[in-house]
């Protein structure tokens, strides 16, 4: 190849692997966490929280319950804040859950 062609080549093969970089990056699905508070007196199971999710692409991982007792839901599929959005929506239906707030971890 001539210095020539090197040249014009160079910020095209640029242009496409940063392109290439972000694509991973932004759709690569990454884990999210809900931090949820139940009602005085409720009880919510895993089961409850991952039918509430049932006909999205979100799956419930993990769920652990805090000394103050809310629970922390390990949550994949998540990917933006549209995903937050939609977790937060779907899982604020279940009776007996207050609040609920998701975030992105990885």
């Amino acid at each position: 190849m001539t210095k020539k062609r090197i040249l014009i080549a160079l910020p095209v093969i640029l242009v496409v692997a940063v392109g290439i970089f972000l694509a991973t990056t932004m759709f690569a699905e990454k884990q999210g966490r809900a931090e949820i508070v139940l009602q005085e007196g409720a009880s919510v199971s895993k089961e409850q929280l991952a039918n509430a999710l049932e006909g999205t692409h979100f799956t419930i991982k993990d769920v652990e319950t805090t000394a103050e007792g809310k629970l922390i839901c390990d949550i994949g599929g998540m990917k933006c804040g549209g995903c937050l959005s939609q977790v937060e929506a779907a899982l604020k239906k279940v009776e007996g859950i207050q609040v609920v707030k998701a975030v992105l971890v990885k």
